[in-house]
C-alpha cells in the first residue's frame, strides 16, 4: 500500500516544462479537458510512463514498454512494471477518482484533481500534446509524464 502511495506521489511535481498549459491544436492526441465529467474519458486507455520527476531531484526517463499504466472506465489503474527492480512503481492495481479542490498550488485556482486508493493525497492532472502529466499537489512532490498507447 505504501508503494502505491509512493507511485502516485510518484504518479505526480512534474518538471516546470511538464506543467505548461494546454495548447490549442487539431491533433486528436492533444486533450484539453475543462469539464469535470470529461476527465475520466480523457484518461481511460493504456499509457506508458515516459518520465518521472522526483520533486526537487532529477528526472528519470523510461522507454516504451518498461512501465505500462492502464486506466479503466471502472475506476481502476493497472500498472505493469517490466523492470527488474520494479521502480518507481511495482506491478499493482489501484483505484482512482476525481474531486474538486478550492485552490491548486500550481494555479492558485479551483481545480479537478485525481486521487488513488481513496487517499487524502491528491494530484493535479494536465494534458498537453498527447502527454498526461500527474503532479503531486505538493511543492516537493513527485510528478509523472505518461504518453498514451491506446485509446
Amino acid at each position: 500500500m505504501k508503494q502505491t502511495i509512493i507511485f502516485w506521489m510518484c504518479a505526480a511535481v512534474m518538471s516546470v516544462a511538464g506543467l505548461t498549459s494546454c495548447s490549442d491544436s487539431d491533433d486528436e492526441d492533444v486533450i484539453f479537458v475543462k469539464d469535470y465529467n470529461n476527465y475520466k474519458s480523457a484518461i481511460v486507455g493504456t499509457w506508458y510512463l515516459a518520465s518521472r520527476s522526483s520533486g526537487w531531484g532529477g528526472i528519470t526517463d523510461y522507454n516504451v514498454g518498461e512501465i505500462m499504466v492502464t486506466f479503466t472506465n471502472k475506476g481502476q489503474v493497472k500498472v505493469v512494471n517490466n523492470r527488474e527492480d520494479q521502480r518507481p512503481i511495482p506491478t499493482s492495481t489501484f483505484t482512482y477518482s476525481f474531486k474538486k479542490i478550492d485552490k491548486s498550488i500550481f494555479t492558485g485556482e479551483p481545480s479537478v484533481v485525481i486521487t488513488f486508493n481513496n487517499s487524502s493525497l491528491c494530484y493535479s492532472i494536465d494534458f498537453d500534446q498527447g502527454v498526461l502529466y500527474i503532479s503531486a499537489e505538493a511543492y516537493d512532490g513527485d510528478g509523472y509524464a505518461l504518453k498514451k498507447v491506446t485509446k
